[in-house]
């Protein structure tokens, strides 16, 4: 596999769902070394119809504890070659703590709060987003999905008062 070019590598990754590019990683420091390079490049073509490139939308996510959910996720989860649909708008999932700073650096990079939508919970109050903010740059919007939670994504799931103790605030 030295010998092929970088291209067809990518092309044959491309058939390979996250559990099987996951499994190939830990074969071998070369094929872990190919699986992070297509991770990469899978992730700049994701981020490059939203950002200039991949480390901005990488630096917003990290800065601000968020995580990518909807289309964006499941397109990097499914294998490229068997995925012909590409995904309309972005959306982020971010805590209430984070999301100031969220809004600031999506306005840094060209975008506009269009819509802020609060989300009820409903008669039984399970839901844990807090509100969906929707961003645009004229071109491309990217939803932000507003946890209730301390953390973009709670882990009981439920988003009751109990998802949040004894969890570190920062």
């Amino acid at each position: 596999m030295d010998r092929l070019p970088l291209e067809v590598k990518r092309h044959i990754f491309g058939y390979c769902n996250i559990q099987d590019l996951a499994i190939l990683a830990q074969a071998s420091t070369a094929l872990n070394g190919l699986a992070r390079d297509y991770f990469r490049h899978r992730l700049h073509l994701l981020s490059l119809p939203f950002f200039i490139n991949a480390a901005t939308l990488v630096s917003i996510l990290r800065t601000c504890d968020a995580v990518v959910s909807g289309s964006c996720a499941l397109h990097m989860l499914l294998p490229a070659n068997e995925t012909s649909w590409v995904p309309a708008d972005l959306d982020i999932y971010v805590s209430c703590r984070h999301m100031a700073c969220l809004s600031v650096l999506l306005e840094h990079n060209g975008y506009l709060i269009v819509r802020q939508r609060a989300v009820d919970a409903g008669p039984y109050g399970s839901s844990s987003i807090r509100s969906v903010v929707s961003f645009a740059n004229g071109q491309r919007s990217i939803n932000v999905i507003v946890s209730s939670t301390v953390a973009a994504v709670s882990r009981g799931g439920s988003g009751s008062k109990s998802d949040t103790q004894g969890q570190n605030s920062d």
